[in-house]
C-alpha cells in the first residue's frame, strides 16, 4: 500500500476489544428499562452503529422514542462506570505499540468512529491512546455518520489529508463501506466484529489478521516489497 500520509481509524473492535463488554452493557440497560433479556449474539452483531441506531433496533423502536432515549442513557451509564476505567485492559495485542509506530513514522492519524465524540475521548484518554491522534470523529460531529462519507471526510479535512494518500482501518461493513463512499483504500480487520469471511466479502484493500499486520500494510516501503502481495502482508 503506497503513499500512504494518513490513517483514519475506528475505535471498537478495531482499536479497543470493547463489543463483548459493549453488549453486555446494552444487554443490561434494555433489561433494566423494558424488563427484556437479549441474546448476547443478536446485540454484537448491531455493534458499529451509532448508539441511539443501535438500541432503536434492540428495542423495536426509532431512535427517537423514549424508551430508546431511556435505554441509551442507561447504557450511557453502564459505559462510564464499566468500561472506561477499564480501557487500558481492552486494547488489543499490538495497539499501543503500533498507534505509536505510525506516528513516529510521521503519519496523520484520525479515530473515526460511530460513538458520540466525547465517549471516544474518554476511552481514548483512558486507554493512554488520546495524545497520538490529531483529531476524533463521533457521531454527533456529522449530519451522516458512517457509513456515509461525511466522517471520513471530515477527518480528512481537519488532517489536510487527501483520500489518495489516506487510508481507513475498520473491522465492520459500515467502515468499509464508508471508505468506499469517499473513495479511499481500506484495510479491514477481523480480530474484531466482523469473520474473515464475511470481510473478504466486503472487498477491503487489504484485509488483516491482527493490528501488527495492519501497520507492516499502510508502513511498508514500496521499492523494497514490491514483490509481497497483499495475502502475504495481512499474515
Amino acid at each position: 500500500m503506497n503513499g500512504v500520509e494518513a490513517v483514519l481509524l475506528d475505535l471498537d473492535g478495531t482499536l479497543l476489544d470493547t463489543p463483548p463488554a459493549i453488549a453486555a452493557a446494552l444487554r443490561a440497560a434494555v433489561a433494566d428499562t423494558t424488563g427484556e433479556e437479549l441474546h448476547l449474539p443478536s446485540i454484537i452483531a448491531l455493534i458499529g452503529r451509532p448508539l441511539p441506531v443501535l438500541c432503536g433496533l434492540l428495542v423495536g423502536r426509532d431512535e427517537h422514542d423514549p424508551v430508546t432515549a431511556a435505554v441509551v442513557a442507561a447504557y450511557q451509564d453502564r459505559y462510564r462506570r464499566d468500561i472506561v476505567p477499564n480501557a487500558q485492559d481492552l486494547l488489543f495485542p499490538g495497539v499501543a505499540l503500533g498507534v505509536s509506530s505510525l506516528r513516529a513514522e510521521g503519519m496523520k492519524l484520525a479515530v473515526v468512529t460511530s460513538k458520540n465524540h466525547r465517549a471516544a475521548e474518554l476511552v481514548l484518554d483512558s486507554a493512554g491512546l488520546l495524545p497520538f491522534f490529531d483529531v476524533v470523529i463521533g457521531a454527533d460531529d456529522v449530519a451522516h455518520p458512517k457509513p456515509a462519507a461525511d466522517a471520513g471526510r471530515r477527518a480528512l479535512s481537519v488532517l489536510g489529508a487527501t483520500s489518495a494518500g489516506s487510508v481507513m482501518v475498520g473491522d465492520t461493513a459500515d467502515d468499509i463501506r464508508m471508505a468506499a463512499a469517499i473513495p479511499m483504500r481500506s484495510v479491514g480487520v477481523t480480530y474484531g466484529a466482523t469473520s474473515a469471511t464475511a470481510m473478504a466479502a466486503l472487498h477491503p484493500t487489504v484485509v488483516a489478521d491482527d493490528f501488527r499486520s495492519v501497520v507492516s500494510v499502510v508502513t511498508v516501503d514500496p521499492a523494497a516489497n514490491d514483490e509481497v502481495t497483499r495475502e502475504e502482508l495481512a499474515r
